[in-house]
């Protein structure tokens, strides 16, 4: 093994066998390293980014820590006068497959967090989906959404105004139906409890609810999506 080459070594089992000096016996390493190649290949080519992903993380943090216990073994064993090249690869495979295992188990922290977001009541409050939402442009349907589970509304012209009217601050999406109703009760004469006893708010909030799942559903998509390929592209 060439100094060059034990500065930058592969995780390779092959490589890692046609490298090594002659009656070396490295079999924990050797194992290490090929269910590391093998946790590498099967995160690549998941396709479904779901809770399915997380299996593959933890497959692929598993190898890490494994190289990394191999890598430590042998360093420790190898004579370093003797065999700098050796003790020098080993340093590295442990540097590397430490950050691995780190990055590994941070990406399937936030993936398995975005997976547990199975209710409006609760994505509606995590902070990462409001941002994804805001990026989606459907921050007002969180705000209504979140103020109509938590009853902080009341049911009045200020809530009108606030999400419905066509110059509302956080103006929600419903259906033109939905809208001309609440249009018309705002406009009647009515005294205002009378006139908004019957609002159609619930549905409103059905509406703007089914649309917030549909983004749900797409943040938890994205969420272990982005962080996987990522890591994919940086592991060695």
């Amino acid at each position: 093994m060439k100094p060059a080459e034990a500065k930058k070594p592969v995780f390779s089992a092959k490589w890692w066998m046609t490298k090594k000096p002659d009656g070396l016996k490295t079999p924990e390493l050797e194992k290490a390293l090929a269910a590391y190649e093998k946790a590498v290949k099967n995160l690549a080519a998941e396709k479904k980014f779901d809770d399915s992903i997380l299996g593959r993380l933890n497959e692929l943090s598993r190898a890490a820590i494994a190289v990394q216990k191999a890598a430590t073994k042998l360093k420790n064993a190898v004579d370093k006068k003797t065999n700098p090249e050796v003790h020098q690869c080993m340093e590295q495979y442990l540097k590397l497959s430490t950050d691995i295992a780190k990055d590994a188990k941070q990406c399937e922290q936030q993936a398995a967090a975005a997976a547990k977001l199975d209710s409006l009541q609760d994505a509606v409050k995590d902070k990462s989906f409001q941002a994804f939402c805001k990026k989606e442009r459907k921050a007002e349907e969180v705000e209504f959404v979140s103020a109509m589970l938590a009853k902080r509304m009341k049911g009045d012209q200020k809530d009108y105004e606030k999400f419905i009217a066509d110059k509302a601050r956080l103006k929600v999406n419903i259906s033109s139906k939905l809208k001309k109703s609440f249009d018309v009760i705002a406009g009647n004469n009515e005294p205002p409890a009378k006139k908004w006893a019957n609002a159609p708010w619930k549905e409103a909030a059905k509406e703007a609810g089914a649309d917030l799942k549909e983004t749900l559903a797409k943040f938890k998509k994205q969420a272990g999506k982005d962080p996987v390929t990522k890591l994919v592209k940086s592991l060695p």
